[in-house]
This record gives structure tokens, C-alpha cells and sequence, in this order.
């Protein structure tokens, strides 16, 4: 199996496709610039990491729990990614939002796209229903 962070490096720019694909469709004939605030609300480290915990709570297969528990344990993460996080972001939640992107990574990389599209659209689904209770 590929290393844990190059498939969170990976799923980043998976994710990020489906994201933007998604704030598109979402917002027909908005500006660009009007886009980018939108897109945010699904990529931020703290709600990846929500929906990583959602998902965990019995939509993940015990191989995809697998990755997620390489990944959050990476200890690469610790000494990269949290240096480089916005302040307030704490080490938890950025181990976990770098599981959900190697998670999204490892799909990504396997072919399993029907899978991959079930995993992005529920995580959508709790984004967007947080978005309408906040």
C-alpha cells in the first residue's frame, strides 16, 4: 500500500475536484471569486475531520478503517502538516483530516470510484446538512 501521507497528498486534489465540481453546481453563473468562500466550508480541517468521525461510526469497510488508522497515526503529520495548519487548528483534528484525504487518496488510487463517489457524497450530505442547523 502507498505511503499514508502521499495518498492524504493524493486525496487532497481528488477531493478537491469533487468539491469545486460541487460548489458549482451549487452556485450556476457565480463568479469565481464568489466560489473560493463556498468551496472552503468543505475542505477546512476541522470539518473533515466531523465527517471523518461520522463516517467511522459504521459507513467505513474495516479496510478503509485500516488506512484512516495509518494515516491519523502517521507521525509525519505531527512533525508537517500541523507547523504549516492555521492557528487555532489542533494536532486531533489535523491527523484526522489528513486520514479523511488518504482515505479519499487510497480510493482514489484502488479504481473504486462508485466507492469514492458514496464516501464524498455522504460527506456532502452531513456538510451541507451542518451548513442549514448552524
Amino acid at each position: 500500500m502507498t505511503d499514508s501521507m502521499t495518498l492524504a497528498y493524493l486525496g487532497d486534489s481528488v477531493y478537491e475536484v469533487f468539491v469545486r465540481e460541487r460548489v458549482v453546481e451549487l452556485n450556476p453563473g457565480r463568479h469565481v471569486d464568489r466560489l473560493h468562500p463556498e468551496a472552503v466550508k468543505y475542505v477546512r480541517s476541522d470539518v473533515q475531520a466531523r465527517v471523518l468521525k461520522q463516517l467511522m461510526e459504521g459507513t467505513l469497510t474495516e479496510e478503509e478503517l485500516t488506512v484512516v488508522r495509518r494515516a491519523r497515526n502517521h507521525k509525519q503529520i505531527a512533525s508537517k502538516r500541523i507547523k504549516s495548519s492555521k492557528k487555532g487548528s489542533d494536532p486531533v483534528t489535523e491527523k484526522l483530516a489528513t486520514a479523511f484525504e488518504a482515505l479519499i487518496g487510497y480510493l482514489w488510487q484502488e479504481g473504486r470510484t462508485d466507492r469514492l463517489k458514496e464516501i464524498v457524497d455522504a460527506a456532502f450530505a452531513m456538510i451541507e446538512g451542518a451548513d442549514r442547523t448552524e
